[in-house]
């Protein structure tokens, strides 16, 4: 399982972005120490752990060894994933322990539905509804008789989230938006029981963080329905909910990292928190994944490569595809263009319709890698499938490329690039010196390679850490040379934020909000990335959004 408590958080939100006694208010502490040669799971788990400890909730009438079996089942969850069998056998014993109690049916819907997100058979789906429904009927039987039970409150809170994102998934919009707000209430009724749930507010943390990043044409509509987010009161929830949460402090750290790497340029702390996630729990391939794709969106290219070879070395059911996308992407941008369509080309035809946009943007790379090795006869096959695909990804790109092939100096770019990635900057240097100097001796203007080139050996110069020959190069050149191309505007202003901060960030700040005016959700993930890291190191926080 993905985490336990995840899907119900993009259950409450997502559909935005597509278009028991009331007395029992403490909580027993039971730290997570499983012996690691130990089976058993009818003992309480026992690691050792620097970083993070779990907790039952304290609930009146139910045993130790219901607990035990409990935190058993959610550590073998966290420490397998995506591997359940273990988590499954004590989840039934819950269940045959207290049938009537929501516990056993509520943990077995978590992990069916984390597996109908990896796999969406239908004999999951099934599953997953079965045991939805007999969640909600017990729980909401228990809350006849104790209305004011934080617990099953909660509980209600994560289900109704979870069928507003099958109600999304079915398109089914209104519905969707209706129980994800049931379920933000039962949340809300939960922390007015017990403000120490820090469980609930990690959901509520989540939904009013979102909420408040939403696009602007979603906001009136937000406001029509009665929702309203809190960037900053969500973030606060959520970090609160890493400190104190009893069995969500997991999805807490997990949902920390990617915020602080997606959305507020913290790249440096979300990094830490995936490494230690993965380091608390090494057998979990999601935490190992989402440190690599991290790696990956950030534009650390080898350090993206060594982790996705590494799970490629141990192959797995559930990741094999993303890794093989992910090491194909990898491979184009290092310009291993060979091995990158070998990858490419075992997904490109088996794709589903809901994933069309990424079966486009397969076809369109296995084209690229065809014309880098001079084959335009199969770049020309590959783009063609880019283009019947249907796809709006690439399009004008695709268009281009069918009319016309890269010329000398497509190619210097892009092997550069490529350079670049790998980290063979003295290579790119040397490239990059040679070009430049053969347009000023047959006195050719400012053409965009030109421009490009400048361009490229600035970022040489910058990644390398030479600041001082960076800005007297940098501040020969001005906006209007890359007036044509908005890549070409982003680089050049997140390149000027970086030399100008710590050093005049007056200047700086006026560079971010260039780059504001520039349409970044156009350009590719990693300047959208470092436009909220610069800010994050500006400001110590994302100032303009």
């Amino acid at each position: 399982m993905i985490s336990l408590f995840y899907y119900f958080v993009i259950a409450v939100f997502m559909f935005i972005y597509n278009p028991c006694t009331s007395e029992n208010t403490s909580i027993t502490t039971w730290e997570i120490n499983k012996k690691e040669n130990s089976n058993s799971i009818n003992n309480p788990a026992e690691k050792e752990s620097n970083n993070i400890q779990l907790r039952v909730f304290n609930i009146n009438g139910i045993s130790e060894k219901f607990k035990n079996l409990i935190l058993s089942g959610i550590l073998s969850t966290y420490e397998n994933s995506p591997n359940l069998g273990e988590a499954f056998a004590a989840f039934d014993s819950l269940i045959q322990m207290r049938p009537d109690r929501p516990e056993g049916y509520f943990l077995k819907t978590a992990l069916f539905l984390s597996l109908y997100q990896i796999d969406n058979s239908t004999a999951n789906f099934d599953s997953l509804k079965t045991y939805v429904d007999k969640t909600l009927a017990i729980t909401e039987n228990q809350l006849k008789y104790y209305p004011n039970d934080q617990y099953l409150l909660f509980y209600l809170g994560v289900i109704y989230g979870n069928i507003g994102l099958q109600n999304l998934r079915q398109k089914s919009y209104w519905n969707a938006y209706w129980n994800g707000k049931k379920g933000k209430d039962y949340l809300e009724k939960a922390i007015k029981v017990d403000p120490t749930l820090a469980d609930a507010e990690l959901g509520l943390g989540i939904f009013l963080y979102f909420a408040d990043i939403m696009p602007k044409y979603i906001k009136p509509l937000m406001f029509i329905v009665g929702l309203s987010g809190d960037r900053e009161k969500g973030l606060k929830k959520i970090r609160f909910a890493v400190e104190n949460s009893a069995l969500s402090k997991v999805e807490a750290y997990y949902f920390l990292a990617t915020i602080l790497n997606k959305y507020e340029g913290n790249i440096e702390e979300a990094q830490k928190i995936y490494k230690m996630l993965h380091s608390e729990f090494p057998k979990n391939l999601y935490y190992h994944y989402s440190m690599a794709v991290s790696s990956y969106e950030n534009g650390n290219y080898l350090e993206a490569k060594k982790i996705f070879e590494e799970m490629n070395a141990t192959w797995n059911r559930y990741y094999s595809r993303s890794v093989t996308y992910y090491l194909g992407c990898i491979l184009h941008a290092v310009g291993d263009y060979y091995n990158s369509t070998i990858y490419l080309k075992s997904l490109a035809f088996s794709y589903s319709e809901r994933f069309k946009d990424r079966q486009c943007e397969t076809f369109y790379l296995i084209g690229l890698n065809y014309e880098y090795q001079n084959d335009r006869e199969n770049a020309l096959v590959y783009y063609n499938y880019a283009k019947e695909n249907g796809s709006k990804l690439y399009s004008e790109e695709i268009k281009n490329l069918l009319k016309t092939p890269l010329n000398s100096d497509d190619k210097i770019v892009k092997r550069v690039d490529t350079l670049i990635n790998s980290e063979a900057y003295s290579e790119a240097e040397k490239i990059l010196r040679e070009k430049l100097n053969q347009i000023k001796n047959s006195n050719i203007s400012n053409t965009q390679y030109s421009a490009m080139y400048n361009l490229q050996l600035a970022e040489v110069l910058f990644r390398q850490n030479r600041f001082g020959e960076f800005r007297t190069f940098f501040q020969d050149y001005t906006e209007k040379q890359y007036k044509e191309n908005d890549i070409f505007l982003a680089r050049y202003h997140i390149l000027g934020v970086v030399t100008n901060i710590g050093m005049n960030n007056d200047t700086a700040e006026e560079h971010i909000k260039k780059l504001k005016k520039i349409d970044l959700e156009k350009l590719p993930v990693y300047y959208q990335r470092k436009f909220n890291e610069l800010q994050f190191r500006l400001f110590g926080e994302v100032k303009y959004r």
